[in-house]
């Protein structure tokens, strides 16, 4: 929504506003699938960690 505002003011011909939104459009879908896999590691580090921290437990016990 901002970007269309921000297009109209700007005086940009409307393919370059097009241009510009797809670019926007390509760069956010990016992030969001930087965004999923980011998350998909963190949760494995987690896992990794609650293993080791168990291990670490286990040895203590001995």
């Amino acid at each position: 929504m901002f970007a269309i505002s921000f297009f109209m003011l700007s005086g940009c011909t409307d393919s370059e506003k097009v241009a510009e939104i797809q670019e926007l459009t390509a760069k956010k879908d990016s992030l969001e699938r930087n965004i999923g896999i980011l998350r998909i590691k963190a949760d494995s580090l987690a896992r990794e960690n609650e293993a080791l921290h168990k291990q670490l437990s286990d040895l203590d016990m001995d």
